[in-house]
């Protein structure tokens, strides 16, 4: 949330509706409100692997609305990061993804600073060193 800027409602899928619930879930847990979801109702890794990008587009757009600050898109295996970019602006709301956080976490704990375009606000605003722990 604080590198978001989002207060509570978000919009979250994934790509079964028993791994859907569990993300939704998980970002409630964290303070956040899911207020939409959807999935692919895939299982299989390969086949989820083999979506076309436009599918995570396309699901951000349906989840959109009045009530959605933001949109979570959750499957690491599920190819979307090169669609964030294009899905904030068009929506003009943050998203995420679970690679894009994932590269983001592993950035800042290499202490990489730098902005990185074409992924994302998380990525183009919010890179700063993650602080040793005391």
């Amino acid at each position: 949330r604080r590198h978001t800027r989002c207060s509570r409602d978000w919009s979250s899928d994934v790509c079964s509706t028993d791994l859907n619930d569990l993300c939704a879930n998980f970002i409630e847990a964290n303070g956040i409100k899911a207020v939409a979801k959807d999935g692919l109702n895939l299982t299989d890794n390969l086949v989820i692997g083999r979506q076309d990008v436009q599918t995570a587009y396309d699901m951000g757009r349906r989840l959109d609305g009045p009530e959605v600050e933001g949109i979570a898109l959750a499957c690491t295996n599920w190819k979307t990061m090169d669609i964030i970019d294009r899905l904030e602006r068009d929506i003009g709301k943050p998203v995420v993804s679970t690679s894009q956080v994932t590269v983001w976490a592993a950035l800042r704990a290499i202490g990489y600073d730098q902005p990185v375009h074409g992924y994302g606000r998380l990525l183009r605003e919010h890179l700063t060193p993650q602080r040793a722990a005391a």
